[in-house]
């Protein structure tokens, strides 16, 4: 198996956030696991922590339009929840979409709303709860 290059993005929670882009390149074998490539991910682009414990968060490859969703990450949970088999080899994971991660945050959103809409790809309730 040879490398690939994947950027790795996550959303800012807040304009102090935005100082800096998050986005950085990894290089991984195409035989590495889904779970380990997100661990490596989280490990490269650190999510922010949210005061009173509640972020949630989610990790899709691809983009937006295109995309494979892998897990919601909330920052009360000690694991992910993965949403596809977390031992797809990354060239599996990447098959048909771009080589990209990214972590959405969803506010304090209930993650197991989150995890239930993306499972069913059904639309997302609004982040900020309106």
């Amino acid at each position: 198996m040879t490398n690939i290059a994947v950027l790795v993005d996550r959303d800012s929670v807040h304009p102090g956030d935005d100082y800096s882009s998050h986005e950085v390149e990894i290089e991984i074998s195409e035989s590495m696991r889904t779970s380990e490539l997100l661990q490596l991910a989280k490990e490269t682009c650190p999510l922010a922590n949210i005061s009173g414990g509640k972020a949630t968060w989610f990790a899709y490859a691809g983009y937006w339009i295109n995309r494979k969703n892998i897990a919601v990450l909330p920052q009360q949970w000690t694991s992910p929840k993965f949403l596809l088999d977390e031992s797809l080899l990354a060239s599996e994971l990447f098959e048909g979409v771009e080589k990209i991660i990214t972590f959405r945050y969803w506010c304090q959103i209930d993650p197991d709303v989150i995890y239930k809409a993306l499972e069913t790809n059904s639309e997302l309730p609004d982040k900020y709860g309106l």
